[in-house]
Order: C-alpha cells, then structure tokens, then sequence
C-alpha cells in the first residue's frame, strides 16, 4: 500500500496538489475510493482544530442520539457513518450560525432536519484541494454528481463519508423524525424550537464567463451531470472548518488509540431560559410551570438538564481557591468510593457542599484548605440534618413556589435543593450511602493532613447544617418529620439536577 504522509503541520498548511494527484489514480486504478484516508490522520485533525467550545458539545449531543438510535435498531440495521453526523453538525453550524454563542436546541433540530432531508445532501470544502488543478476539479465533480447523500472528506476527496447505502440514511431519518417531537425542542410556552436556515448544498452565483457545459465549471451540489434542470441553478462554494480532532471521537479509527475510557451522560434539553446575561434571575412563571409539571409527571428532577445555563451561572465567579477545595473534595469523594465499591451519593452533592461550608464559614477569596476540607467532613459527619438550599434564582415570594419550597425543605434529611431547580433535591435518595460516607470522613478526620504541626486537630469553621430556630422535629410511626415554619433565612447551598454518582460539579 502507498502512503501518502503529510508531516508535521503548520497552521494554514496546504498540500502540494500533487499529493492528491497522485491519489486519485492510485484510487482509480484500484477502483476503492477512501482506501488511503488514514494516510491523512494529521490533515483531518488540522482541519477540526480550532471549533469553538460549544460546537463540540452540539457534536457531542449529536453522537449521543447517534449512538441511542444505534442501540435501539441493532447491529443488523446499518446506520450511516458517526463521522457523517459529525461534519453534518459542523456544516449546519458554518451554514446557519457561525457565532461561539448559539442555542443548543436550534443547532440541534437543524441537524435532525438536515437528515430528514439527506436525499438532497451534497457537502465538500476547498481547504486542501479545489477546482482548479484540473485533474483534481474533474474528478471533483464526478463525486459530486454521484447519487445523494454526498459528504466528501474535507482532507480526502476520494472519500465520501456519507456511505453508499441509502437505506441507513432512511432508518436513520426515521429516528429523526420521532426525536423531532420530543419535549427537547419545544419552548417553554409550548411552541417548536425554530432551526437555522441551511441548505442541503453549497450555493454560490457562478462566475460570469462560465456556463454549466463549461470544462471546469463547478457543479452546482445538488445536481447529476445529465439533469440540465439542476444545471442551471447554481455553483458550489466551499467553506473552511476546524475541529479539534481530540475532541471527535469519531475520525474512522484514525490515529493512535488509548486503551482508557471515559464515562458521561449527555441529555437533551429544552432551551427554557432563553438568553442569560449577568445577573439573570428567570420570571416566576417558568418555574410555576415546571413545579406543575414535575407533579403531574410524579418525578422530581427530571428537568433539570433544562436548567444546565443557570446552573453555570450560578458557579461561575467562584474564587480560584474555592474551586481547588472542591477538586479536593472530589479527589477525597472518589478516594472513598475505590474504597467502598458501595453506592455513595451524588459526587455533586459533596460539590454544593463544600460551597455552603465556604459561604457560611469563610467568604473570602484566601482561606486555610485544611480548614476547609475538615468543614466539609464534619458536615458530612451530620447529614441527617442537612438543610440547605438558596434563594437566588427562585423565592418563598410567590405563591405557588413559596409552597413548593416549603414541601421540599419538609422532607426527611438530607435536603440539598438545586439553585437553579427547586424541584431536584440532590441530597436526597439512599440515606445508607450517607452513612457509608460519614463512615469515611471520620476516619479521614484523624489523618495527619487535618492536623497541626504539633498534632493538634485543625481548627473547622463554624457551619451549621440549618437555622433550628426555623424548623420543628417530630418523630413520627412511619419515620421522621420536619415542619417548616413562617419565613425562612436564606441557608447558601446546593442543587441537585441528578442522582448519579458521576454528576460533576458544571463549572470545574
């Protein structure tokens, strides 16, 4: 086999056309197109470099639903290419946005729209080959005059890597059409996301002195050869793209491998709270409908992927020295957990945790770290009165809410209410995976690192895990019972979004 190796890249590096010269007769005369695209790993990863950060999470999310669609039809029902969807996704964000900032929704139903619609897909990009070597320009257009859907690879023109099988473009339409009416893309009053603007080709007016039956004249993308009616609509033009292929899980096996990998759950959601700007605090009205629906659903939580934006918000001009005790913590958390094998609660928990501890027994950007890391013990050590919630972005004010709140803060211990969704109480779940942690953090507690130099234990902040003035304890036949009293002092604390045990704190 030829190799067609690239070297070291430099930034704006173009290959000599003779590489793809060469190419195209070697996949010519073997009659495999896309047989040497692993000799061009270092172009593609060129070519995705530089995307910006929330375009990779579009990407992501889009291999998410992938890999769902993938599960549910099996092994036997081929779906097209993952990198297909992956370059699909960069498409539509070139096509219809091309801002750092975008609504994630939008992005998303253009993609699942842009598959409804693959009999009319024809993708390319000139970065690294173009029309005018001529050779190059006229195989060009026999790629691009072949059967629909056409996605050539950026870095090699013999492949197209939208595959051969029109019947997976189907199957996976199918699914794109079922998703389309999921919740995820639907407003909060109840009306469809809207998609960007996006054509299934590349459009541009042709040069004046060329004609469609003009040798070297670009072929309009959605059109064959034969179909003097698609000739005349227009030419092609092609649009420069980078990813960090780092980022891509999917460059066809391309590149070296590390045998390791890595958990995460990537959930759709609905852009509930539209745009956020410093100091945004959501109208009552989108939380008095979300308390509504999580009752009438019977599941508490389950939006809270919707609320991912505040979320960060919420986190997000913590002091540097606070966000180095919360990876501390995390460390300690997962120390605990190799230990244990046993359920533990939610990492995210420990999270908001140690930034109650913070706010309630610091407040200053410079603190002691062993102080704050035995605060953080010893209020693990006293779970079972754990109280904590915050009124930043919701409050006792409104009715409906005021009720709401009250019921949660209710309930038996510990309580930890998302900041952003007071419907989520990540504290809550399994007490005995609390039991199990408290058993390690007293152990830990008499470790050397919470000593002093001359073995003296170091000195805790003053935290309490609630106000006991504002709360009455019964013991009860079937369990205990808190009952809330008038008007509540604000406790600074948690959020919860989700039970698992890999949920991780969204800032750090």
């Amino acid at each position: 086999m030829d190799s067609f190796p690239t070297g070291q890249l430099t930034r704006d590096y173009r290959p000599d056309p003779k590489v793809y010269i060469q190419l195209i007769k070697e996949c010519e005369s073997l009659g495999k197109e896309g047989e040497f695209s692993p000799c061009f790993t270092e172009l593609q990863r060129a070519f995705l470099r530089d995307r910006p950060t929330k375009l990779k999470s579009l990407i992501r999310l889009v291999k998410h639903w992938y890999q769902e669609c993938k599960s549910r039809n099996g092994k036997k029902r081929a779906l097209p290419p993952q990198y297909a969807l992956e370059l699909l996704t960069v498409y539509a964000w070139e096509r219809g946005s091309r801002s750092p900032e975008f609504n994630t929704a939008q992005g998303f139903r253009t993609v699942l729209e842009l598959v409804l619609k693959h009999q009319d897909l024809c993708i390319y990009w000139e970065k690294y080959y173009s029309f005018e070597t001529p050779i190059i320009g006229d195989y060009l257009k026999k790629q691009l005059g072949k059967p629909r859907p056409v996605i050539l690879d950026p870095a090699d023109p013999t492949g197209n890597v939208a595959g051969r099988d029109p019947s997976s473009w189907q199957l996976l339409a199918q699914e794109a059409a079922v998703c389309l009416g999921y919740p995820c893309f639907r407003e909060w009053n109840g009306s469809p996301v809207s998609a960007w603007k996006v054509q299934c080709w590349y459009e541009t007016q042709a040069p004046e002195s060329s004609t469609p039956d003009t040798p070297g004249t670009r072929p309009h993308s959605g059109q064959l050869p034969t179909e003097e009616r698609e000739l005349k609509r227009t030419k092609v033009e092609a649009t420069e793209m980078r990813v960090e292929a780092s980022e891509m899980c999917c460059l066809r096996c391309l590149g070296p491998r590390l045998h390791q990998g890595a958990q995460c759950d990537v959930l759709p959601a609905s852009h509930a709270l539209g745009q956020l700007t410093r100091g945004y605090r959501p109208d009552p009205k989108v939380y008095i409908q979300l308390i509504k629906e999580c009752e009438s659903l019977g599941k508490e939580g389950e939006f809270s992927p919707c609320f991912t934006e505040l979320q960060r918000a919420f986190l997000r001009d913590r002091p540097t020295k606070l966000k180095s005790l919360i990876r501390l913590v995390k460390h300690w958390y997962q120390e605990c957990k190799r230990q244990r094998g046993k359920p533990l609660p939610p990492q995210y928990a420990l999270e908001l945790l140690t930034v109650y501890a913070w706010e309630q027994g610091s407040g200053k950007t410079e603190f002691n770290m062993a102080q704050g890391f035995r605060t953080v013990l010893e209020l693990v050590l006293k779970h079972q009165d754990l109280c904590i919630y915050w009124e930043k972005y919701y409050s006792f004010e409104t009715p409906i809410i005021g009720d709401y709140l009250k019921k949660q803060l209710g309930k038996p211990r510990p309580v930890i209410l998302d900041p952003a969704d007071p419907t989520g109480n990540i504290g809550g779940g399994d007490r005995h995976s609390w039991q199990r942690l408290a058993e390690e953090a007293a152990a830990w507690l008499s470790y050397p690192c919470l000593k002093k130099w001359d073995g003296s234990p170091v000195d805790s902040w003053h935290v309490l895990p609630r106000k006991d003035s504002y709360w009455t304890h019964e013991a009860c036949d079937d369990g205990q019972h808190w009952e809330f009293s008038p008007r509540p002092i604000t406790l600074q604390g948690g959020r919860p979004a989700s039970e698992e045990e890999n949920w991780t704190c969204v800032i750090l």
